[in-house]
């Protein structure tokens, strides 16, 4: 695990959280993820990641993790 590849993901956990929250939040966090996706280019990009991985979202982030050097557990344990 590269610490200092950690370490910048950690300064970026607030704005994750906050659409985490959002999400859970809304009536329909489909229709709400999408909304957001239209004005967040990095996050329809997420999106079509998880596309590519079956519709599965874990198995995108995770493999994403892993290709940045970072442990998947570790991030989701700094997410809770």
């Amino acid at each position: 695990m590269n610490p200092m590849l950690l370490n910048m993901f950690a300064g970026r956990l607030g704005p994750i959280k906050q659409m985490m929250q959002t999400v859970r939040a809304a009536q329909n966090p489909q229709l709400a993820l999408q909304q957001m996706a239209q004005q967040n280019p990095q996050l329809q990009q997420a999106l079509q990641l998880v596309q590519q991985s079956g519709g599965n979202p874990q198995a995108a982030f995770e493999k994403l993790a892993r290709d940045k050097g970072l442990d998947p557990q570790q991030i989701m344990g700094m997410l809770k």
